[in-house]
């Protein structure tokens, strides 16, 4: 089992921040959530406070073990989806155990936690092969589609960036969409509430007038004084109510929740008191972070709360911010366009919402188009510090700098007020507003300050990663030493996995605008495996497939096949898209061939018959890579290739050559009747090399006759070239064998002047001058074969012939 996270430490919270929050007893689990996305399964837990927490993953099952930690009485486990299967709990003493089983191994889990949101997620990363037919790569909406010129549909992907060619603007133009993890701050309606409206009539003025002032804390002594005198009558209940929402809206949810839960309505009791009770109680447990709770109180009255008058909207417009802070936008926005009939009194904070869920979706144009009726109220704005961030990233997107830098201002002081830790992030954007703006030198002083003050923060290395920028950008950084140096820092250290990312392809890029392409090359393949799934991966494979035919015919041209072949057979699938020419892959084979990497030179020519759409071109490629497979005996392959080569060129220029191999591959393969009916075919081609592996095949097979046949044609068709001994002497013994002695003599004779065959030669000799009744000349032939040197086999034979015929007396024994 492999651990990928030691425990964390004890996250140490400020009393004066959460001071209602008591950090005795047990850490409560509260719920889980599961949101899926292509490549990506993130899983949620969300406590009352964050306990320490460990994550083991092992094979298919990630194991979560939470320190001092218990299940609420409300948990609900999260139900199994497209890629977790089932989940299983259990108690071990002072900790609470969860197994999570996916349906796939995943690629690597990566874990982050909110202290604001007492919020630990656990991020699953799957392998592009994964998850079947949703490869994450492959289903990304970059590059663009090369259109068929028949058919018209895109048949070809092509991967492109749009800094391809141009990699220097990548320093310059390229930044993450603006995301700041803001926590949804949840609405209650204006004083007076629906609720007050409904029954004013038993509501005396003095409490309307306290709320309108926002004197809560009076309103609520009212409210629990005339609690005190009406215990017994029918506004009992009317007035709990009335204390539960002036102590929530001065924040006393503790308070809140008590006064709640001791309502207990009867049968047939006023329904819409009830769903009142469960709207405020909701609200109450939203604002401490327990979204499944309030949203499971919710639904349960969904249905009474629609028909409850002033109600329904509130209460839908709380279902979908809960649904925001889970991250659910699309079913935000379903349930915002649901209600038909929104007052006006709270209309901008409906499209408020809308454009939230919207932007959160990346659908801008639609979330700007929203925002825009709405930035003027900022009141509106600053008291919802995510909705805040939201228009600003929205307006910065719309290339409007000057206008981003002015709410990027506001954004930071109202985080300086409520979410202090995310101030660095707004600092960040309006340095950016800056810089986009055109104020170069202000925007690097801004840089430089978060740099120094918020070193080991995310807002510190994204001005550190920008800075960096710059230097390149005025030539200040061409120590690429120093800068190799500060990236990997930053890899190393980088607080999120896309500040690790953008540093990483930021180093790749450096080394190849300072013309290190190999060293480029090098980084990009650790850069695949670290970041497969990552935002960058599709500009990663572009530069990849610009790099690679410059890589590759350098490293052949010097020689270096092996690490050539390295990249050529890592890369092959992308290799289809770069600009690698046929002529350089011919010579990167040949090259392969020629220095004896036989295996390499096979995968390159392969390369070329996957990818060339030319069939004249194949043409070139199909008889060099049977030659390849014939030289290393995978006959196997030789016979597929073949016949595929044959079936598509029947004319093609190597059909001679593949011809021999393919019947070679058969003979080899024990498949001599379909090698016999090439060989005997009539037209087939009539080459020395057919016709020698004729002869040699009908010699074994005893046809000595046809044997001889083919092999007189070899020698006919090689005459006025050199002879090969071989032939001519397995032409010989087949007339020998067949009785033609006349037609052997002649070609034996020819055979004693060839070193390695006048031995045998002499003995065939002998035997026919023996036969013949030639015995003196089979005598003066044996004593020159005497003269010989180790030819001691033939001449034992050629003694044993004339022995048995009695024209040589045996030796006397010494």
């Amino acid at each position: 089992m492999q651990r990928i996270l030691l425990v964390f430490g004890l996250i140490v919270f400020s009393n004066c921040i959460f001071s209602d929050i008591s950090l005795a007893g047990p850490v409560k689990l509260m719920g889980m959530s599961s949101f899926h996305r292509e490549s990506m399964t993130r899983i949620s837990f969300v406590f009352d406070r964050l306990p320490e927490f460990e994550v083991e993953d092992s094979g298919q099952r990630v194991r979560v073990l939470l320190a001092g930690t218990r299940f609420a009485e409300s948990f609900a486990e999260v139900p199994g989806g497209e890629t977790l299967v089932r989940v299983k709990t259990r108690q071990e003493s002072a900790r609470s155990v969860v197994e999570l089983y996916f349906r796939n191994v995943p690629r690597f889990v990566d874990v982050q936690y909110d202290e604001a949101y007492f919020r630990l997620d656990l991020l699953v990363f799957w392998d592009k092969k994964g998850l079947g037919g949703r490869p994450s790569i492959l289903a990304r909406q970059l590059g663009r589609l090369k259109p068929d010129k028949k058919t018209g549909a895109s048949a070809q992907r092509v991967l492109a960036s749009r800094y391809s060619g141009r990699w220097m603007d990548f320093f310059r133009e390229f930044e993450w969409l603006p995301e700041f993890s803001l926590p949804v701050r949840f609405s209650l309606p204006g004083f007076p509430s629906p609720l007050v409206g409904q029954y004013q009539e038993y509501v005396p003025p003095g409490f309307i007038q306290e709320g309108k002032s926002r004197l809560w804390a009076r309103a609520a002594q009212r409210s629990s004084d005339l609690l005190a005198k009406h215990t017994k009558s029918p506004q009992a209940d009317l007035y709990r109510l009335l204390l539960a929402e002036c102590l929530l809206r001065d924040e006393k949810i503790k308070k809140t929740e008590q006064v709640l839960e001791e309502m207990q309505f009867d049968a047939g009791e006023d329904g819409g008191l009830r769903v009142w009770k469960v709207y405020l109680l909701s609200q109450a447990r939203a604002r401490t972070g327990r979204y499944f709770q309030a949203d499971r109180l919710l639904k349960e009255q969904e249905k009474a709360a629609l028909a409850v008058e002033g109600l329904a909207p509130w209460y839908t417009l709380l279902q979908a911010e809960l649904a925001l802070a889970v991250d659910k936008k699309k079913p935000a926005l379903e349930l915002l366009n649901r209600e038909q009939e929104v007052p006006a009194s709270f209309y901008r904070l409906y499209a408020l919402r809308k454009a939230d869920s919207l932007y959160e979706l990346g659908r801008l144009d639609q979330a700007y188009a929203l925002y825009q009726n709405l930035a003027s109220d900022l009141r509106l704005l600053q008291d919802r510090p995510r909705s805040l961030a939201n228009i600003s990233g929205a307006i910065y997107q719309k290339d409007q700098y000057d206008r981003a830098y002015r709410y990027y201002f506001l954004l930071s002081e109202t985080l300086g007020r409520v979410f202090p830790d995310k101030r660095p992030l707004a600092d960040y954007w309006s340095a950016m507003a800056r810089l986009r703006a055109g104020e170069r030198t202000r925007a690097r002083l801004m840089l430089w300050e978060l740099d120094q003050e918020e070193a080991g923060q995310e807002a510190g290395y994204l001005a550190w990663l920008k800075l960096l920028d710059l230097d390149l950008l005025e030539n200040k950084a061409s120590d690429l030493k120093r800068m190799m140096t500060e990236y990997n820092r930053i890899i190393e250290l980088g607080p999120t996995r896309r500040v690790r990312e953008e540093a990483f392809f930021k180093q790749v890029l450096a080394c190849h605008l300072q013309g290190e392409d190999l060293r480029a090359v090098k980084l990009l393949a650790r850069f695949f495996e670290d970041y497969w799934a990552g935002a960058l991966h599709p500009d990663a494979q572009s530069l990849l497939v610009e790099l690679l035919p410059k890589v590759v015919a350098e490293l052949v041209q010097e020689q270096e096949f092996f690490p050539a072949l390295t990249l050529v057979a890592k890369h092959r699938d992308l290799l289809a898209q770069a600009r690698m020419t046929y002529d350089f892959l011919i010579d990167l084979a040949e090259s392969y061939a020629r220095a004896g990497f036989f295996g390499q030179a096979a995968e390159t020519y392969l390369y070329i018959l996957d990818f060339e759409d030319k069939a004249e071109k194949k043409d070139r490629v199909y008889p060099a890579l049977i030659r390849i497979y014939h030289r290393q005996q995978r006959y196997e392959q030789v016979r597929r290739h073949a016949e595929s080569y044959l079936r598509q060129y029947p004319e093609g220029e190597g059909r001679d050559l593949v011809l021999y191999y393919y019947a070679d591959a058969l003979l080899n393969l024990d498949k001599p009747r379909p090698a016999s009916r090439i060989l005997l075919d009539k037209n087939r081609p009539q080459t020395p090399d057919l016709d020698r592996l004729a002869g040699y095949f009908f010699f074994e097979q005893k046809q000595y006759d046809l044997a001889e046949f083919f092999l007189s044609r070899v020698l006919v068709n090689e005459a006025g070239q050199k002879r090969i001994p071989e032939t001519v002497l397995k032409r010989a013994e087949a007339l020998f064998l067949a009785g033609k002695w006349d037609k052997a003599v002649p070609l034996y004779e020819s055979l004693l002047e060839e070193p390695d065959f006048k031995g045998q030669a002499g003995y065939r000799l002998v035997r026919i001058l023996v036969g013949q009744k030639q015995r003196q000349r089979a005598l003066k032939l044996y004593s020159k074969l005497t003269e010989l040197e180790g030819q001691e086999q033939w001449l034992d034979l050629a003694a044993e012939t004339l022995h048995f015929t009695g024209a040589l007396a045996p030796e006397a024994p010494e």
